[in-house]
């Protein structure tokens, strides 16, 4: 997603340092650094994140509506809700 994300918003420029790192082991420290920074500066990573928080709210959303209340409720909760922090 977060690859499809940065493509669709790239200019050729961009694509081209994506694709020096995409898909290539061996590609060196440099050109993964500049192919994160792209994804970073096409909101790639954030689109990602903001999309994974929706679901993750529809997500609760449900359980509170279909799971009663207790501690198995709680812990899935929580596990939802750490998905999505962890990666802040």
């Amino acid at each position: 997603m977060i690859i499809l994300h940065a493509l669709r918003q790239a200019s050729s420029a961009q694509r081209a340092v994506l694709g020096a790192a995409l898909g290539r082991p061996d590609a060196d420290a440099g050109t993964v650094a500049a192919a994160q920074a792209c994804l970073v500066d096409l909101g790639s990573i954030a689109y990602a994140h903001d999309l994974a928080t929706g679901y993750v709210r529809q997500a609760i959303g449900i359980l509170r509506e279909t799971v009663p209340s207790g501690p198995a409720r709680d812990l899935l909760e929580t596990w939802a809700e750490s998905t999505v922090a962890r990666a802040t």
